[in-house]
């Protein structure tokens, strides 16, 4: 008689054992943001190795993207559009979307000349600023 055996899964170990959650590559490749549970990480990329720059305090951080020239780094913290100054880091702006409760943003585009910046949701939200 064959036994039968299960198993749970321990869900505190899943999320230590996977704690990024998304990157971005500034344009130049010398640059890495990284998103973790905890913060946004962002490391100079050398030769064989990676060199911690700084640290962003946004937590669980699912987009992000550097602009097409690298000077803008965007990143959606739940219903927040945060821009940074990619050297300095520095928080340029805010924005607050107005989308639904649940809505999650699922992508930020910049256009051909970083003069203005898109993000769109899974839902239909859809929202376009201007860069200064």
């Amino acid at each position: 008689m064959a036994r039968e055996y299960f198993v749970k899964e321990d869900m505190s170990v899943k999320e230590a054992a996977r704690p990024l959650i998304s990157i971005a590559i500034h344009p130049s490749g010398y640059y890495m943001a990284a998103s973790f549970i905890d913060k946004i990480r962002v490391y100079h990329i050398l030769h064989d190795e990676f060199k911690d720059y700084q640290s962003i305090d946004i937590r669980y951080c699912k987009i992000m993207k550097f602009s097409n020239g690298g000077h803008v780094f965007a990143c959606v913290d739940k219903h927040t559009l945060n821009i940074f100054n990619s050297y300095t880091l520095e928080n340029t702006h805010q924005v607050k979307m107005n989308c639904g409760p649940n809505s999650e943003i699922s992508q930020i585009v910049f256009n051909d000349k970083d003069q203005s910046l898109s993000v769109a949701s899974k839902d239909g939200y859809i929202g376009r600023w201007s860069l200064p």
